[in-house]
């Protein structure tokens, strides 16, 4: 039920429940023995980068933090771990998978009818997003990125059922669905990490498939491309979305070319220099300019560490993600299943989430941190092996 919650996407009074409600669920899980806390063999380099990233986000505390994000960082590092000691068997990933769906279903749900019935209840939701439709009562590009990362899930499931057996046309339908949702966020980093996300997924099912299968792999992906694109070329209602890609990219304004030209992302660089501990958690859009009257961030999730929490938190925030990415390509070369869920998948979908978070500050929404859970799930779990998944040092 957690994977419910973390997906809901309503944010009560500025403060998000998920936070209460992974923080106490956890504490109470502890009290009552429902959460076992269970000892992780990682990689010396690995818990030298996290303990670096945890010790600076704590030194981070100390420069007067946006109390609202602290624990919204603390709830997803809790997250985090929760799901690395959750995922040991095919039977609990079956069940976060179908759970994560039914969560983005009501997450989905709130969004349409906040869409259709103008759903503002201030001061207990905020209003919808009217920069962009499916917005819901969360933030826009949160919906986008996940719903991209569950393209990618569900792409993998249909191509080869793990952890949903049979159910086809059913998977494509919802394939389709979230495509649309995506393109209604007019999130355009979500669409552009969903494309390296996929585009990385071909390669690598083309490597490690024979001749029969790379001829279906190929019509697919060329089917169901060319659908997406006669829907927006030609749609009616996909006008918004043309709207996003031929103005907002190919002739931007001079707010928009601040945003391209990573203007707001140059600014926390020049504030991470002259703050090399950073300057607390939530605080760097306090440092840089405002964008249509809103407090802007890096724009940047890598660089939001960086001028939040310092070089330290930065140098083990990165070489996480250089771990667990090198680990799942050495497994995703190798079409390793582990749990019912594919490193190929985990390593597309980690892509997608890095490639997002190039253009987007993405640390500290809730959602961001399942695939990197499970991927530590995946690779430092205590399944028994014969031999090491991976000898080489990282």
């Amino acid at each position: 039920m957690l994977a419910v919650a973390i997906l809901l996407t309503v944010t009560l009074v500025g403060f998000d429940p998920v936070v209460a409600l992974v923080l106490l669920g956890s504490a109470c899980g502890l009290l009552v023995g429902f959460v076992r806390l269970k000892p992780r063999l990682y990689p010396l380099p690995f818990t030298l980068a996290l303990t670096c990233f945890v010790g600076a986000f704590l030194l981070s505390l100390l420069h007067d933090p946006v109390r609202n994000w602290a624990l919204r960082l603390i709830a997803g590092m809790v997250f985090f771990y929760l799901l690395t000691i959750y995922v040991d068997t095919t039977k609990r990933a079956r069940r976060l998978f179908f759970f994560t769906l039914a969560g983005t279903a009501v997450a989905s749900l709130s969004a349409l009818l906040a869409l259709l019935e103008g759903w503002s209840l201030e001061p207990l939701f905020f209003p919808v997003d009217e920069s962009a439709r499916f917005a819901g009562l969360y933030n826009a590009t949160v919906l986008a990125i996940f719903t991209a990362i569950l393209v990618i899930w569900l792409a993998d499931e249909t191509y080869e059922p793990k952890l949903w057996k049979g159910g086809f046309i059913l998977k494509l339908a919802a394939i389709g669905v979230l495509i649309f949702q995506l393109l209604s966020t007019l999130t355009r980093s979500a669409w552009l990490g969903l494309f390296i996300g996929l585009s990385l997924y071909l390669l690598l099912a083309l490597y490690s498939s024979k001749l029969a299968r790379k001829l279906w792999i190929v019509t697919a992906s060329i089917t169901i491309s060319g659908v997406v694109v006669l829907y927006i070329v030609y749609s009616d209602s996909a006008e918004p979305v043309r709207q996003r890609i031929y103005v907002d990219s190919l002739n931007p304004s001079k707010d928009e070319q601040k945003r391209g030209g990573f203007y707001f992302t140059r600014n926390a660089i020049d504030v991470a220099m002259a703050h090399p501990l950073g300057v607390g958690v939530g605080n760097t859009q306090k440092y840089t300019e405002t964008f249509n009257d809103f407090e802007v961030g890096a724009h940047n999730t890598f660089i939001m560490v960086l001028s939040d929490m310092g070089w330290l938190a930065f140098f083990g925030f990165s070489l996480v993600q250089i771990i667990i990415l090198r680990r799942l390509f050495a497994l995703a070369a190798r079409s390793v299943v582990r749990y019912g869920i594919s490193a190929r998948m985990l390593f597309c979908g980690y892509s997608c989430v890095l490639v997002a978070g190039m253009f987007q500050d993405l640390l500290y929404y809730m959602p961001m941190w399942l695939i990197p859970g499970i991927s530590a799930a995946v690779l430092f779990g205590r399944e028994k092996r014969t031999q090491p998944v991976l000898p080489a040092l990282l």
